[in-house]
């Protein structure tokens, strides 16, 4: 009886630990656990300023608990698919990525979306206990490195995205945001798709296609093939060679621009730059129209026109492959302006891969005045006829394709940056 009553005893005393143990589980705050807590920062290895903000950003989060780990994007495939893939999951604006993004997580709930370079005061109040409970999902923006910071953009991936001052608390989003988030009943991004930019692709390719250069020397080259008595099959095989070599040599071109381009911090600054450099050469292309003997011409170099000849009077298709290369090197500063414009549009406005299609798209468009003459072309009387009127209308053309440019240009500037 006396072992049974001290075993008893032992269980009311186990019993009362393990009471203590719960009501102090249930009182006590818990915490949120490293694990459970984390950040990624998606940055360049080509910015010069960001090193020293992911330092700071990464001082900060793990001061406050959180398991933080950088990704450059540029050089790391992977990470940049990874990166693509959460903009594109998180439905986030293309004009509220920021050139370097911070994912934060807390309890495997992605909570906070740092674009740009947030200042760290910002993150210290969106982190507090107090605050993190007052929003779902944030993303902040504040995207510029250099000189005065005047500004931020705030967005709870719904409803209006709303700027401040750099000096108003962020608590002022906050504060809007719980007297307004039950208003919106879908999230709604500003960002350009792949069917939003199609029309401007389709018709500046086109446009860009009609520079006069190439298109001289693909009607001399199908009246030389003609003199040397070649069949009309031969003509469209010697022509199909040249223009798929044209092709094949711009969008070598585009593609490297691209790429460069997705490496620069401000891909919007530089689609700014493509256009006022697009209507900088249509004005020199009017130019050449009026002044014609003033200096700086778009015209392909001397040393590029008797090269081309060269090739041109070897009459085979090895010949004709290059030619068509060294006329799609040498056109690209003649007509290249528009090109600059819209892979500029493309950096800022698209993924890669959304890119890599619009280029391609682009550049079929390029060639097909060529092959809309090549078509009219085929008959030798067709052909001496397009001829004398190129040659009679050559600097109306330059006149025309200057006017072109310019109306590119500024179309990009007002309804696409």
């Amino acid at each position: 009886m006396g072992k049974f009553w001290l075993n008893f005893q032992n269980f009311k005393v186990l019993a009362g630990l393990l009471l203590i143990l719960f009501s102090a589980w249930l009182v006590f705050p818990k915490t949120t656990s490293a694990a459970e807590k984390e950040a990624i920062i998606y940055f360049s290895q080509a910015c010069s300023g960001c090193p020293q903000y992911v330092a700071e950003l990464s001082q900060e989060l793990q001061s406050q608990g959180f398991t933080v780990s950088s990704k450059d994007y540029i050089n790391d495939l992977t990470a940049r698919k990874e990166l693509t893939d959460l903009n594109e999951r998180h439905t986030i604006p293309l004009d509220l990525q920021g050139h370097m993004e911070t994912f934060v997580s807390i309890q495997g709930q992605d909570k906070l979306f740092l674009q740009g370079h947030v200042p760290i005061q910002i993150v210290k109040d969106l982190l507090g206990e107090e605050a993190v409970n007052r929003y779902e999902k944030l993303l902040v923006f504040q995207d510029e490195m250099h000189g005065e910071i005047k500004s931020y953009k705030v967005w709870g991936f719904g409803g209006e995205i709303r700027g401040y001052s750099i000096t108003e608390p962020v608590s002022r989003y906050l504060d809007w945001y719980q007297e307004n988030k039950g208003t919106w009943s879908e999230v709604k991004t500003t960002g350009s798709d792949f069917f939003s930019l199609l029309p401007v692709v389709l018709t500046s390719g086109f446009l860009d296609g009609l520079n006069p250069c190439a298109f001289a020397i693909l009607l001399f080259l199908i009246a030389f093939i003609f003199m040397l008595h070649k069949s009309r099959l031969s003509v469209f095989k010697f022509a199909g060679v040249y223009i798929g070599a044209i092709y094949f040599t711009y969008l070598m071109i585009g593609l490297g621009l691209f790429k460069a381009l997705l490496i620069i911090d401000s891909p919007h600054l530089m689609a700014k730059i493509g256009a006022y450099l697009v209507i900088v050469l249509g004005l020199i292309n009017i130019k050449d129209y009026f002044f014609p003997k003033l200096p700086l011409s778009l015209r392909i170099p001397m040393p590029g026109r008797q090269a081309a000849l060269d090739l041109m009077h070897k009459g085979t298709l090895p010949a004709t492959l290059l030619l068509g290369i060294l006329v799609g090197l040498c056109t690209f500063p003649c007509s290249g302006g528009i090109y600059v414009a819209i892979i500029g549009l493309l950096a800022s406005q698209t993924t890669q891969l959304t890119g890599l299609a619009h280029l391609l798209i682009y550049n079929l468009m390029f060639i097909l005045p060529l092959v809309m003459i090549l078509a009219l072309a085929g008959n030798r009387v067709v052909t001496e006829k397009l001829t004398n009127l190129q040659e009679k209308n050559s600097a109306k053309m330059r006149l025309i394709y200057g006017v072109i440019m310019i109306l590119i240009g500024v179309s990009i500037l007002v309804w696409f940056i």
